[in-house]
């Protein structure tokens, strides 16, 4: 039987609650062929839902905001956008670990160059970061994390989802009246959303 979203979402961290990125780091060399056949149907309100639940068990004073408005489904691998967003989500528990609220907000819009998608917001209270932190973001083995981190989750989650066409922007503030990081993830829609396809499951704050 396939295991849930929850229990893929679990089989991402480790014992200690560190997000497993060894496996992750060979994701550019996957065949093409492999990672089309792997695509389906995916709620991406159902795949961030069950990984804001695995990390809020892991981190209960965090406080967890959902706003899930899209109401289609995307044509994607379900094992990509839980790489995408269990990097990008565990970075935002990560900043507020000892106190703060994370906000996910995922919405069905268009964009400039007339390409309509799913687009989500994972915003943080955590202490933000640098200029120098953030023109670095992207590089591997480049981590703020020294004890813990490989360096390697902001860049393999930038790779897939250019894989899947789409982009990805982060904003951060490190004044101390008004820090935080807010990560922008567009994922686009392959074709044209099928009238028949079942609304995604609504989320409600917390």
């Amino acid at each position: 039987m396939p295991s849930s979203p929850l229990e893929k979402a679990k089989n991402m961290f480790s014992a200690d609650g560190s997000l497993v990125t060894g496996p992750l780091s060979w994701r550019h060399n996957e065949l093409p062929s492999i990672l089309e056949q792997s695509k389906g149907i995916v709620s991406v309100s159902e795949v961030i839902g069950a990984l804001l639940d695995m990390l809020n068990l892991r981190h209960p004073g965090v406080k967890v905001i959902r706003e899930f408005r899209e109401s289609s489904l995307l044509e994607s691998s379900r094992d990509d956008l839980e790489q995408v967003f269990g990097i990008i989500l565990g970075n935002a528990f990560d900043a507020v670990a000892t106190g703060g609220s994370v906000k996910v907000r995922v919405v069905e819009r268009g964009r400039g160059n007339g390409k309509s998608g799913i687009r989500v917001l994972v915003g943080d209270t955590g202490k933000g970061m640098s200029a120098e932190v953030k023109a670095r973001l992207f590089e591997p083995f480049f981590s703020t994390k020294h004890m813990t981190g490989l360096g390697l989750g902001l860049w393999i989650a930038c790779g897939v989802v250019k894989d899947l066409q789409g982009r990805i922007k982060i904003r951060s503030s490190d004044a101390p009246a008004n820090s935080g990081t807010v990560v922008s993830v567009f994922l686009p829609f392959r074709s044209t959303p099928s009238p028949s396809v079942t609304s995604a499951p609504a989320g409600s704050a917390q």
